[in-house]
């Protein structure tokens, strides 16, 4: 006969693109809070996260909706930094590099171009973060794509 069927809780594995149980975390996840528990995200599979209030809304690539979870984006962007693949855009907005294909001048204005899924965003990058964003895009880069 076949094993009795379970209800999956929502933290579980295969519940929720881009998030593993708890319990499974790979070491590349970091586990959140969220309205319907724990909830943990790969790290390359989040593209931005952005300030909610007290909380945050993670947008991850593989997810047609942004996770809400109960952190700020300070502690999300201090548990992220090992990683070195993310910058702050703007005081509401941190961004993973590897999703950015590039940046361009619009006046005294840069705007982050974000490929994502075949399509291009683009996102405001304030003046106060633009130096610090346009140097932590460059190093990216160029570890990314040594020199030959």
């Amino acid at each position: 006969p076949p094993p009795p069927q379970t209800t999956q809780q929502p933290h579980q594995s295969g519940t929720v693109p881009g998030a593993a149980a708890v319990d499974m975390v790979p070491p590349n996840a970091i586990a959140f809070s969220t309205p319907n528990g724990t909830l943990g995200i790969i790290v390359d599979t989040i593209v931005c996260c952005e300030s909610a209030g007290k909380n945050a809304l993670v947008r991850c690539a593989d997810a047609a909706k942004p996770h809400l979870v109960f952190h700020s984006l300070a502690d999300i962007e201090a548990r992220l930094g090992a990683y070195q693949c993310f910058a702050r855009i703007h005081r509401s907005k941190l961004l993973n590099l590897a999703y950015c294909k590039g940046w361009k001048q619009k006046g005294k204005e840069a705007i982050a171009l974000i490929a994502l899924g075949g399509t291009e965003e683009e996102c405001s990058v304030s003046r106060t973060n633009k130096a610090a964003f346009v140097a932590a895009w460059k190093e990216y880069i160029s570890k990314k794509r040594p020199n030959r």
